[in-house]
Parts: C-alpha cells; sequence; structure tokens
C-alpha cells in the first residue's frame, strides 16, 4: 500500500533544514554580535556605572575628610581664644586679687578700673571673633558691666553642675540662635588665681554670629557642589537651614561620615563639631562625577563608542567575508575533485589566513600520502602477481605432476634407494608450498619449514658437502613475513655463493631480538665466492632507495632483494631496513624489522 506524502510536511521539514542552514559569514555575524557586541556595550555600561560610582563615593569621603580638618582648626582656633583670654585673665594680679577677695576698700577701686579697663581693650582687638566675655562671681563689689554675680550664670541646672565640677581647663560650651537666625557660641570656664590652688570665678565668652558665618563660608569653599546646603543639629534639634536647598528628605544620620541616598538621589556629609555637640549636616544631589567637567561629555564619548563599534563591525565583516570566499572555493574544489584522482590544492601567494593556509596544506600532505600509498599498493599488487606467475608456471597439472613424483618416490622407495626418494618428497613439499601461495601474511615458523625442505633437497645434491644450522628465538616464530621470503635468499646464497667455489659451503641462520628496542634481527649468512665490492655497493644502494631496479647492470640476487624488501615494507612501512655485508669468505645478509612503530 503506497503511502500518501503530505506536502506541509515536506514544506515545513525543508524551511526548518533552511534555517539550520547558515552560512560561515552569518553564523560568525549572529555569535559576533551575541558573544561580543551586546556583552561588550553591557560591560562598558557597567564599567561606567561602577567608575561613576567609584568616584562619587571617592569624592564625597574626600570632601568629608577636609571638612573634618577644617573643623578641627576651627575647634584649636576657639580653643586658643578661649586659652588666650583666661591666660591674660589670670595673669593680671589686680583682677585676681579683686576676683580672690583682697581688694575690698573703697580706695582701691580707681586703682582696678584703671587697670582692668586696657585689658578689656586688648582682649577686644586680639580676639575680634568675641563680642562680649563675662565674669561671673560672688564679690562683694561689681565693677563694670562685666562683671556679674555667679547666680546669674544663664546655664541650666544641669549645666552649672557640670561647669562646677569641671576640671582645669575644661571648656563647656553652648549654642544659641542670634536674632539674624545664626548659631552662636558661648563657653564656660573656671578661671583660677595665681597659684591655681583655687577658682576664683567663671568665664563667659560669646562669640559674633560672623563667627559661625566666616566658618560656614569657609567649609561651603571645600565642597564639590556649588549648590549644596547645609543644615545644623543642636542636642538633636535643627536649630538652622542655610536655605531650600538643604535636603528635607535626608534622614540625619547617627553617625559621623558620607551618607548616599540613592532613592531620592541625595548626599550628605555629617560632621560634628567636638565640645558643643553642634552637628553640620551639608546635604546636595547626586551629581555625576565623571561627567561633571562637561555636560556633552556622555554624548560625546558614546558617539565614539558606537563608531569604534561601526569600525570594528567593518574590519570583522571584511576579514570573515574574504575567510568565508576561501572556504567556499576550497569546498568547490573539492566537490569538483574526482573519485580516485585527487590533485593538490594551489594556495594564493596573498593568502593571509592561517587557517586556510593549514587546512589546505593538511590537504595537500593527505593527497601526497594517499598517492605514495596508492603506488606502494600497485606496486606490492605487482610484486604478488609476479610470484603468482611463476608459482602458477609450477602449476600446471599440478595434479598430475604430484602423482607423477609420487610414483617416483615410490619406485625409488622399492629400489632401495632413500636419498632419492627423500629428495623427491621435499621437491614435491616445496611445490605445494608454491602452489598455495597468497596474498596473505606467512609466520617465521612456515618460513623456516619451507627453507628446510629446500635445504633437503641440496644437502643430497651436494652430497654432505653443505652444512646448514639454524637458530631462531622460540618467541618469534609467530612473526608475520610475506610468503616466500627466506627461501630466495638461502637459494641466492647457494647459486650466487657456495656453487661458485669447491670447498665445502656452509649457511647459518639466526633469527634474534635485540634488547635496545623491539626490534627483530634476521641474519643469512653463506661461504663461498665474495660478492665484489663494487656490486656491493651497488646493490646496497638499491636496497637503500637511493638507486631505482633498471640502473642495476644485471638481474641478479640485487633484483630478488629488493623485490622481498618491497613486501616487507608492506608489510611493515617505515620499519624495515636491509643490507648485505661480506668479510673474507662470508657473506651476509640482514634485515632489520621494528616491531612496533
Amino acid at each position: 500500500m503506497n503511502k500518501q506524502k503530505n506536502p506541509e510536511a515536506a514544506v515545513s521539514a525543508e524551511s526548518v533544514t533552511g534555517r539550520k542552514k547558515q552560512s560561515f559569514f552569518q553564523q560568525s555575524s549572529r555569535l559576533f554580535i551575541g558573544l561580543i557586541v551586546f556583552p561588550t556595550l553591557l560591560c562598558w555600561i557597567c564599567y561606567i556605572l561602577f567608575l561613576n560610582v567609584h568616584f562619587t563615593l571617592r569624592s564625597l569621603e574626600t570632601q568629608q575628610l577636609g571638612l573634618q580638618n577644617q573643623l578641627e582648626q576651627t575647634e584649636n582656633t576657639m580653643k586658643g581664644i578661649n586659652d588666650g583670654i583666661v591666660h591674660m585673665l589670670e595673669s593680671n594680679s589686680e583682677m585676681t586679687y579683686y576676683l580672690n577677695g583682697l581688694y575690698d576698700g573703697p580706695d582701691m577701686v580707681y586703682t582696678i578700673m584703671k587697670n582692668i579697663r586696657p585689658l578689656w581693650d586688648s582682649i577686644g582687638s586680639c580676639y575680634p571673633a568675641v563680642s562680649e566675655f563675662h565674669i561671673y562671681t560672688d564679690a562683694d563689689v561689681m565693677l563694670f558691666e562685666t562683671f556679674r554675680d555667679v547666680d546669674s550664670l544663664p546655664l541650666s541646672d544641669t549645666e552649672r553642675e557640670n561647669l562646677y565640677g569641671s576640671l582645669f581647663r575644661e571648656i563647656l560650651w553652648k549654642v544659641d540662635t542670634s536674632a539674624d537666625g545664626y548659631p552662636i557660641f558661648s563657653s564656660y570656664q573656671k578661671v583660677y588665681n595665681q597659684s591655681y590652688s583655687q577658682c576664683i570665678g567663671y568665664l563667659e565668652i560669646c562669640y559674633n554670629s560672623g563667627f559661625f558665618q566666616n566658618m560656614s563660608e569657609v567649609l561651603r569653599d571645600m565642597l564639590y557642589d556649588s549648590h549644596a546646603g547645609y543644615f545644623c543639629v543642636y542636642d538633636g534639634k535643627e536649630i538652622y537651614r542655610s536655605s531650600d536647598t538643604a535636603q528635607e528628605a535626608v534622614k540625619i544620620p547617627e553617625e559621623d561620615g558620607v551618607r548616599l541616598f540613592w532613592q531620592s538621589d541625595t548626599y550628605c556629609n555629617a560632621l560634628t563639631l567636638n565640645g558643643c555637640n553642634l552637628r553640620i549636616i551639608f546635604t546636595g544631589k547626586l551629581f555625576p562625577t565623571i561627567f561633571h567637567s562637561s555636560d556633552t561629555f556622555p554624548i560625546l564619548m558614546i558617539s565614539l563608542l558606537i563608531l569604534l563599534l561601526l569600525f570594528c563591525f567593518f574590519c570583522f565583516f571584511k576579514v570573515i567575508r574574504r575567510l568565508s570566499e576561501k572556504i567556499y572555493a576550497f569546498s568547490s574544489f573539492l566537490d569538483k575533485s574526482a573519485e580516485g584522482n585527487l590533485k593538490e590544492y594551489q594556495l594564493s601567494s596573498e593568502e593571509k589566513f592561517a587557517e586556510i593556509d593549514t587546512l589546505v596544506r593538511s590537504y595537500n600532505d593527505l593527497v601526497h600520502k594517499n598517492r605514495i600509498l596508492n603506488e606502494r599498493m600497485m606496486h606490492m599488487e605487482a610484486l604478488t602477481q609476479e610470484a603468482r606467475y611463476q608459482a602458477l608456471q609450477s602449476q600446471i597439472h599440478p595434479h598430475f605432476i604430484y602423482g607423477t613424483l609420487e610414483t617416483i618416490r615410490m619406485l625409488a622407495m622399492a629400489n632401495q634407494d632413500m636419498d632419492t626418494a627423500s629428495m623427491i618428497y621435499s621437491l614435491s613439499s616445496l611445490m605445494r608450498q608454491s602452489v598455495e601461495i597468497t596474498s596473505h601474511a606467512s609466520t617465521l615458523e612456515k618460513e623456516l619449514s619451507i627453507v628446510q625442505d629446500y635445504m633437503d633437497i641440496q644437502q643430497i645434491r651436494f652430497s654432505g658437502a653443505l652444512r646448514y644450522d639454524v637458530n631462531a628465538d622460540s618467541s618469534l616464530l609467530d612473526l608475520k613475513l610475506p610468503p616466500f621470503t627466506l627461501q630466495p635468499i638461502v637459494e641466492n646464497a647457494i647459486v650466487y655463493g657456495i656453487s661458485q667455489t669447491l670447498d665445502p659451503g656452509e649457511i647459518l641462520i639466526r633469527i634474534s631480538r635485540q634488547v635496545k628496542g623491539n626490534t627483530v634481527c634476521i641474519s643469512i649468512s653463506n661461504t663461498g665466492n665474495p660478492m665484489e665490492p663494487e656490486r656491493l655497493r651497488e646493490v646496497n644502494s638499491l636496497l637503500a632507495g637511493l638507486t631505482v631496479p633498471e640502473a642495476i647492470r644485471t638481474q641478479g640476487n640485487g633484483i630478488a632483494l629488493n623485490n622481498i624488501l618491497k613486501r616487507l615494507q608492506f608489510l611493515y612501512p617505515d620499519r624495515i631496513d636491509m643490507k648485505i655485508e661480506a668479510e673474507d669468505i662470508w657473506t651476509r645478509v640482514i634485515i632489520m624489522i621494528q616491531e612496533t612503530a
């Protein structure tokens, strides 16, 4: 039963596929905007906000430190004024005598008045911030309005007790409000006799309102915000407000320092004039410290940032577009390449992309290695075909030949000719091995068995004049070798070495594993006619790959050894080393096999 296709589903699938398939340029652009542009803008905004808050806090903290230092200087000035006046009073003997009750006669009034009046004038000229001062005493005669009775101290009971119990040179402050609304300061402290053994009165110093005005102007000059206002709080109550610019919404802080009120966009610097318990709170609107120098600075900075990003976009998209074109050109080249006939891609000399250069070079290396591998396979196939062809020549009517050889062997055994029977048996075994040759790897054990059958025939041929010895490591019997690897070498040793002399011959086969490295050494040595030095160099040059087979003068053992080497290289690529050595009557073929790469 045929199933009907749903056209809507097909269209939907195509649309989904179309959405998934995007070019490298589109994907890179989307990633660039999502991973670079938006995070960059967000980071810039956060960074500017952070700098704004950071510099605002630092500015207000610096402002707070300056105000505190200035208040300390003001407090030291006020203390210096008090100490100066007290010192001037206490150093005047007539004053201390009068306050101590030593002058009580009317005849001494003129002397005291003459001495004290210049003192008042001196105090007024030295300390213009002082509007008036009074001395409260319990003396019987009050001279001038400056002297007042101690009972008339304008202090509350608690303030009187604090003054009576105050320590030496301790100053008690009081803050009132003048007629024009400004705070005025008053200080109270004890006055002692010349020996400082007795309190002889209480000094009241009243500062004029101009003193607070000058102090506030100096403090306001230290503010970064010229529109900031302030208000004064004494004993928890507000006693003065500079103007309406002092923010009413600001909550009075309990401690001195900087306070930020982000909801109302205000700030305050809270300070305390120590001793008099007067708190001064400067307050105003928060301002962007970074942009405070110019109102156009934020717009200029954002404009420059936008221009910079647009320039980055242009450069990035230009580079990405060129990269995308290079990748598309390389992909088109791969699509057009014929299967089995890959060609190297030619890079442009103006190529500036390291990624494309690396990709193309890797592809060209792969093509080159693939070409070399194909050549090796074709050459190995030719060698295998040649070996098969040579083996097929001996396979003509194999059953007939095997039957004939078996009949001859049985006839030789009937005639008690055991040597002939043994030779025929070995020959039959060799023919079976050659007929069964395949492209599959053989083993060292099987190759030694083939050599043994061949040597059995040759030993009968040479009538005991040929000695043969094999010494192989038993752990290497499973070593993989191409079929008929050792027998041709042994045959060359007999044909070109031993058979060329009348002396008895000897063939030694040694197979072992070297201690250093996982390398197997196969050595086949024979006596007889030594190889000529020129011929030896020619064959070794061929085995080393320095000479092509066509350059060999004669088709002798060099070609056979090269055939064996090529087949070994196919089984062990880049792990085979083969050479011939000659010394006196000995000729030695050495094969080195690296088992692991």
